[in-house]
């Protein structure tokens, strides 16, 4: 099955950033919504970037394209059991653990990020 790694990979960092934060049913309609055309292959950007507007938050999708993603998060230089990731590997999320900070859990399928796998 090909998935909108990306897409999927930036919905789920927007909607941690949004923990603590309700979204409204026409919000929870678009995430579903989303969650089940990134699923299917099909680009989200354009409705991610719409959500994030909807919401007050400036996002550019598609900037990882062609670079580094590791570079652009921060994650060159953290020994491998430092970085967390998608649980179901749907998306190339990752997340980088801070000293006192416990794993956040994936907002689209609810289980906590996992570290990568050798």
């Amino acid at each position: 099955m090909v998935v909108d790694q990306i897409g999927l990979a930036a919905l789920c960092d927007l909607l941690s950033s949004l923990s603590g934060t309700s979204l409204d049913e026409q919000q929870q309609s678009q995430v579903q919504t989303m969650i089940v055309t990134a699923r299917r292959g099909d680009q989200i950007g354009q409705r991610l970037t719409d959500l994030a507007a909807q919401l007050g938050i400036r996002l550019a999708v598609g900037n990882l394209r062609g670079t580094d993603p590791a570079r652009l998060a921060g994650l060159r230089g953290h020994p491998p059991t430092e970085i967390y990731c998608c649980p179901t590997r749907e998306c190339g999320r990752q997340w980088v653990r801070r000293p006192g900070c416990d794993v956040p859990l994936c907002p689209i399928n609810g289980q906590r990020l996992s570290e990568p796998r050798p």
